[in-house]
Formats: structure tokens, C-alpha cells, sequence
């Protein structure tokens, strides 16, 4: 085989690198994708309460709420009472109203539980992808059992993010306040207003324009909700109302909040047990444990908007931020070092 001479000119002579430039282009390289991955996974915020936005009940453990849920239920523990879920739904026959995802508790259907009714949609029982247990009945044509789980991290994950979010709207500078046990918003422009209430006790009545603005709530101590009087656009609410999508309580220091009476608005409760004797509940509620409500209606899934910044972020993202940092680190230390390698 002949052989050949390559010869360059000065101008194609391959250019020296140092190390460390070599790892100066390795860490921009790396920043680079980093933040590619970051931008091109999925959105940090996915809705303003993340992976729990939608659902009407969503508990990191337990829960028992024999009353109908009127849409979607989410849960990390065990599911402990019959009951029927998702009869207010209009959803396709595949969509995701009853997950029970085993990350707290793999017996997610508790022994001796009554019948389950998912009235529309199918469900996602950790264990029971092929089989199912006899007392969980589908009335929809099409629905069935989901082969994997449908929140990205599984529920049990997602619980230090709510965390975060609850701290974070706790700190919020409060833009409007509670003057006489009274909560009034008539009269002001549309915006997002954060409120500071020391004692729910001493909470008596909330006017609020719905559809112009989301109310935040955040109470610090006594979490008994009893006998407040909730007017919307000029009109007391009764225990069907579908107005209060923009009001949100954050009981973000709180162990247990109990509701005696008919409770307008969605709850964030992330290491709360909230219980209820019955109590017909026009929102949305999350917490670890959610046990003892009446009827929760499915029209009043939080749809506010929260203070910039403050949205929960997905468990997914929190770790795919998490190991890009720690590539940093490792890069950081890399430079150090040839750095020192240099200066001796």
C-alpha cells in the first residue's frame, strides 16, 4: 500500500490548548446543555400548584371522604372509604380521575372498603395495572386501569415542593389586609391579593370579586374554619357555588385544619391532616391526610393567579436542577485544581 507525507502550513497547524482551556470549554460546554435540558424539559411551573393542579382531593397519604368527589382524586397512602369520584367530569374514557399511587403506602385500597365508583375516566392503582379489586367499578364505556403512574415523580415526591410553595406565599409581602374579621376586596382593581390572618377564629366574612382576582390567605394560627360569610360579586354563596376558583388559604405551618361548616375555596395544607364532619367543600384540597368532608365540587378546582415566582415546581424538575448544580460543583472543583496545577 503506497504511503503518503501530510504536510500543513503554518496556518493549519493545530492550535495549542491548555487544560485549562480545555476545561473552561468543557464547563461552557457544560452550562451550555445544562441549561438546555432545563429549558427543554418540562416547564418549570406546570400550572400554579404543579402536579396537584386539577385534581379536587390531593393527599401525599390517606384518604377517607365517603361523600362524592365530583372530580379527580390523587393520593400517595391508602384509599380507606367507598366512595364516587368523578361524576361532574367531562373527560375521555383514558384521563386520570383516581390515582392511588402506592409511593406511601403500596396497600392502596384499605381491607373491607365498600364499592368505588369511578364514574368517569379510568384509574391508576399502584398493583392492579392487569387485575383489579372487585369493589372498584368504571362507568364509562372505555375506561379501565392505567398501566403507569400519571404523575411525573409520584405523588409522595412532590410533597417538599408544596412545602416550598407554602413557605414561599407565607413570606409574601401581604398587599391587603383583615379589618374587623372582614377580608374586602369590592372596590378594588383586579390583581392578586395576599392577606395575613393570625387566627382563623377571627375571620368572620370575605368579599371578593371572582374572575378579576385571586385572594391568598395565609393563616399562622388557630386553623378552625366555622361560620365565615363568603360574598361574591355582591352575592352570598351557598354550598354549590362554583365562584370561589380564585381563593386560596395556605395553612403552610399548620399539623391539622378543621372545617365545621360549608368551606369556599382550596386548601394547602402540605403537612396537614384536614378534616371536616360532612362539610361540603367548593375547591380544591391538599394535604397529607384529607378524611371527614362532605360533598367536594369539581367547578371549583383552583384557577387563580399566584404571586409571581410562587408556583409549585414539578418533582421531575427539581432533580434535573438538582444534578446540574452538582455537575457544577464537580466542574468548579476541576478548575481549582488545574488552576493551582498552574500557579505553582
Amino acid at each position: 500500500m503506497p504511503s503518503f507525507d501530510l504536510k500543513l502550513t503554518d496556518s493549519q497547524q493545530p492550535t495549542q490548548v491548555s487544560a485549562r482551556d480545555r476545561l473552561g470549554t468543557s464547563l461552557g460546554g457544560a452550562l451550555g446543555l445544562a441549561l438546555a435540558l432545563i429549558l427543554g424539559a418540562t416547564p418549570l411551573f406546570a400550572g400554579s400548584l404543579g402536579v396537584a393542579q386539577g385534581y379536587n382531593l390531593f393527599a401525599f397519604n390517606n384518604i377517607n371522604v365517603s361523600a362524592d368527589v365530583g372530580g379527580s382524586v390523587a393520593l400517595g397512602g391508602q384509599l380507606q372509604s367507598a366512595t364516587s369520584i368523578g361524576a361532574q367530569l367531562s373527560v375521555s374514557s383514558s384521563f386520570p380521575t383516581l390515582v392511588a399511587d402506592g409511593t406511601n403506602n403500596s396497600n392502596v385500597i384499605a381491607n373491607g372498603v365498600g364499592t368505588i365508583e369511578v364514574d368517569n375516566g379510568s384509574a391508576y392503582l399502584r398493583g392492579y395495572s392487569s387485575g383489579h379489586p372487585a369493589n372498584v367499578t368504571f362507568n364509562q364505556a372505555g375506561a379501565g386501569y392505567l398501566s403507569s403512574d400519571p404523575i411525573s415523580g409520584g405523588i409522595a415526591a412532590s410533597q417538599s415542593s408544596f412545602v416550598s410553595l407554602a413557605s414561599t406565599l407565607a413570606n409574601t409581602t401581604a398587599n391587603a389586609t383583615l379589618s374587623s374579621g372582614v377580608i374586602n376586596l369590592t372596590g378594588k382593581a383586579a390583581g392578586t391579593y395576599v392577606v395575613d390572618v393570625s387566627n382563623l377564629s377571627s375571620l368572620t366574612a370575605i368579599n371578593y370579586n371572582a374572575g378579576s382576582q385571586t385572594l391568598i390567605i395565609n393563616v399562622s394560627g388557630s386553623t378552625t374554619w366555622s361560620g365565615v360569610n363568603v360574598t361574591i360579586n355582591g352575592n352570598q354563596q351557598s354550598n354549590t357555588s362554583t365562584l370561589a376558583r380564585g381563593i386560596l388559604f395556605n395553612f403552610g405551618t399548620a399539623s391539622s385544619v378543621t372545617l365545621d361548616s360549608s368551606f369556599f375555596g382550596s386548601i394547602l395544607a402540605p403537612d396537614a391532616s384536614v378534616t371536616g364532619g360532612g362539610t361540603i367543600v367548593d375547591g380544591e384540597v391538599i394535604a397529607d391526610n384529607i378524611s371527614g368532608l362532605g360533598e367536594v365540587e369539581s367547578d371549583s378546582i383552583f384557577n387563580g393567579n399566584l404571586p409571581s415566582g410562587s408556583a409549585a415546581p414539578e418533582p421531575g424538575t427539581l432533580s434535573l436542577m438538582g444534578a446540574v448544580l452538582l455537575a457544577f460543583g464537580v466542574f468548579g472543583r476541576r478548575l481549582r485544581r488545574v488552576k493551582a496545577r498552574r500557579d505553582q
